[in-house]
């Protein structure tokens, strides 16, 4: 209140100020770490591989702005088609730096493209294919290059989200004799030791996996699963570097088992800073999968086979749901992240004595309650049904 010129009481309405923290706006800061990330960990190569762009910070605002282009249609794309965001891989989640695979543009330029293709069943390698034969003639034939073309042999490839990892090596298509004469290109492109045969001294990198059969060249740099992949052709004129635009090759599969969704990012992100990364939101420690649910509880499943039958639910001080097994084990969800289910509504209503049912003080009153069982057919089958669309547990002992 306040008084006017003529001494009026004034009552002014506080405003309270939008949240910033909007869906909308939070799927936005999300794409922007997940592209953001990815060229920190591309950077080495990213940041030279525009064509006719300076090395530095006019590749990396070219890469930022073609490949926020490139995750905000996927997203939309895969909203249109009626996905929901449980079901659109894959992104960085708030306040991590993994690296999560994308058709990522690594570079853009006005050379032929050269195909890559992730072969079914072969999770650790991609694959030239279609080449008439292993020689390096049959390489520039098939993709219409040169004779002294760079190829940029690139992978994600990772055995967990926490440790996939960026590679490359460069490959010179000049084949060179140990005496450093050119040989022809009719020799084989890849060796009888599965490795560059007769490498051009400019080669870089090495490939764990090189073999040619049926046609398809196919390498990878680690034994871990490989999430994306492709090749940038360089070629260098006078003094001006050429580059092919390349499109990293993804697979849903692969990009989609143990990577994190849209949904479980918005997840971490609404949750005020928990990380699924952090010491108790520990995706890294295992999924939950729910074996069965009646009446008296459920059985929850980790990934290292541990089993527990929970039958009580409760707060811990730092406003994290515990489920209780009876024995002195306790498995975390963050109340939070509970926002979007029947189970959430609960847990928001135990924090409120006006309407939660008469002496509730915390959720294992509610969950047997029979009036919240049959409304909703028993709280904890809101717990299964989060957890089997992915909702992570972790287990605690106590």
């Amino acid at each position: 209140m306040s008084k006017g010129a003529n001494g009026e009481t004034i009552m002014r309405e506080v405003v309270t100020p939008k949240n910033p923290k909007t869906e909308g706006q939070s799927i936005q800061r999300i794409i922007m770490a997940t592209v953001m990330i990815a060229y920190m960990y591309m950077k080495e190569l990213c940041d030279h591989s525009f064509e006719g762009l300076a090395k530095g910070a006019k590749t990396m605002a070219q890469f930022m702005k073609l490949n926020l282009n490139v995750i905000r249609q996927k997203v939309s794309g895969d909203v249109a088609s009626g996905y929901g965001l449980d079901s659109i891989w894959a992104f960085t989640p708030h306040g991590s730096k993994i690296l999560a695979p994308n058709e990522f543009i690594i570079s853009q330029g006005s050379l032929p493209q050269v195909a890559v293709t992730l072969p079914s069943g072969q999770s650790t390698v991609a694959q030239l294919t279609g080449l008439a034969g292993n020689s390096y003639q049959a390489v520039i034939d098939k993709y219409n290059l040169r004779r002294g073309d760079q190829l940029t042999f690139v992978t994600l490839q990772g055995s967990t989200p926490e440790r996939s990892q960026f590679y490359f090596s460069r490959v010179i298509l000049d084949p060179t004799n140990a005496d450093g004469s050119p040989a022809q290109l009719t020799v084989p492109f890849v060796g009888n030791d599965n490795k560059v045969n007769l490498p051009s001294p400019r080669n870089t990198g090495e490939f764990m996996t090189l073999n040619f059969q049926g046609g398809a060249v196919s390498y990878g740099y680690s034994a871990q699963t490989l999430t994306a992949a492709g090749v940038i052709v360089s070629r260098k004129e006078g003094d001006t570097w050429l580059r092919s635009t390349c499109q990293l090759t993804t697979d849903a599969e692969r990009t989609s088992y143990g990577y994190y969704s849209m949904q479980q990012c918005l997840d971490a992100a609404q949750a005020g800073g928990i990380g699924l990364l952090s010491g108790r939101y520990l995706n890294n420690a295992g999924e939950g999968m729910v074996a069965n649910v009646n009446g008296d509880g459920m059985t929850v499943t980790l990934v290292n086979g541990a089993t527990a039958h929970v039958t009580g639910l409760t707060f811990d001080a730092d406003n994290y749901v515990v489920m209780n097994d009876g024995q002195g084990n306790k498995y975390y969800l963050k109340g939070t992240c509970l926002r979007s289910s029947n189970f959430g509504k609960y847990i928001r209503q135990t924090e409120n004595t006006e309407t939660a049912p008469e002496g509730a003080t915390d959720a294992n009153t509610v969950a047997t309650d029979p009036t919240f069982q049959n409304e909703t057919g028993a709280l904890l089958d809101s717990v299964a049904w989060l957890l089997n669309h992915g909702l992570p547990i972790s287990q605690i002992t106590a």
